[in-house]
């Protein structure tokens, strides 16, 4: 059977956390047409610029924006029209719901089927919902399908207007090169790996582990990732006398992280609903960390209880207790054999459900079916 003509719509051209785009990408059984830059994407990744990015033609695109009502057709929204029919598109795939909003009328005027794949902060932000939740209806009205990482987030969608019918449950699952981990345990090393942001809050990470040192001062924190609040993350480290005992490694590649988790203890990952209602999807590094065979300690937020086994694959604290997740820490790092029997039942669990092939093949179903 010939492949379909799917054109994905992306935000970033190749932004390291984002390694479910890159999965979606190069995995989905379609002939791929990349189109990226703004949550409107200007580039394609065959033909280059979709509208002329000079500075006049920048200026009038703006001119254009601030001038004509929302309902206007804008000159960007007809070149995607123009890429769309003569590449011979037959479908297209929308990261994150923002995306979708921006791509929705130009798909429905080329006579393409749209799927809409929500990530987080896209189906929670209150600033995003605000500029976009009627524009989420409409385009809920047009999609073929929208793509929630969690059952909380699918719940969600269908308060903002999907129709349930549409709502279609998947997260992005671990690459398979993290089920080829054998963890060694070899490292007394807690692991983080995200931006510093606030739904991440490393910092309670941080006050955690500060407590941890008390009972163990073995045991070192392992930060990987960058981001507004990395700063102040290092502030509090030296304030609280471990600075010597946190590394800070900014982005890592994968490669990287496959090898810390080799040889650490465990994955930690205190997410929290931030101020202003960003919240996670389903954690891609949970997922990666039980994939390798390491256990998870994290927060009951958002899709992580759907990943995580409480008790059995990691253990799990509400949001913002510090003592819990320091409690819970401690419990790994004076219990080598529990950690080693957590992350073999992760490793078996994500295996059995939240594969990238399962992942994959129920986004092929939804690809062949919207076609």
């Amino acid at each position: 059977m010939q492949k379909p003509i799917l054109a994905l719509f992306s935000p970033n051209e190749n932004r390291y956390t984002e390694t479910f785009v890159q999965a979606h990408r190069h995995l989905l059984n379609a002939d791929v047409r990349y189109l990226y830059g703004g949550w409107r994407p200007q580039f394609s990744e065959t033909r280059g610029p979709l509208v002329e990015q000079d500075f006049w033609s920048r200026t009038l695109r703006l001119i254009e924006k601030h001038l004509f009502p929302a309902t206007h057709f804008s000159t960007h929204e007809k070149a995607i029209v123009r890429f769309l029919k003569e590449e011979k598109v037959e479908v297209a795939l929308a990261e994150f719901g923002v995306t979708g909003a921006k791509v929705y009328r130009a798909c429905r005027e080329a006579g393409v089927p749209l799927i809409v794949h929500f990530h987080g902060f896209d189906a929670f932000m209150d600033v995003t919902l605000k500029e976009y939740g009627s524009i989420y209806r409409d385009m809920f009205s047009y999609a073929s399908f929208i793509v929630g990482v969690s059952r909380q987030m699918c719940a969600q969608l269908e308060q903002l207007g999907a129709p349930k019918e549409k709502i279609v449950h998947t997260a992005c699952g671990p690459a398979t090169a993290f089920f080829e981990i054998q963890p060694t345990f070899s490292e007394r090393t807690f692991i983080a790996v995200g931006r510093f942001v606030p739904k991440k809050a490393q910092h309670i990470s941080i006050q955690a582990f500060a407590r941890v040192v008390a009972h163990y001062p073995d045991m070192r924190l392992r930060l990987g990732g960058e981001g507004p609040l990395m700063e102040s993350c290092k502030n509090l480290a030296r304030e609280l006398g471990i600075a010597d005992k946190v590394e800070f490694a900014g982005p890592i590649p994968h490669e990287q992280v496959r090898e810390w988790f080799q040889h650490a203890l465990a994955l930690v990952q205190h997410s929290v609903t931030a101020p202003g209602g960003d919240s996670e999807g389903t954690p891609v590094a949970v997922m990666e960390a039980s994939a390798a065979g390491l256990p998870v300690i994290a927060t009951r937020h958002a899709g992580i209880p759907d990943v995580v086994v409480e008790g059995k694959t990691g253990l799990l604290v509400d949001e913002h207790d510090v003592d819990g997740f320091a409690d819970a820490m401690m419990q790994i790092a004076g219990n080598e054999a529990l950690a080693r029997q957590l992350g073999a039942a992760g490793k078996a669990f994500i295996a059995q459900n939240f594969s990238i092939e399962r992942h994959i093949a129920i986004l092929d179903d939804l690809v062949r079916r919207a076609v």
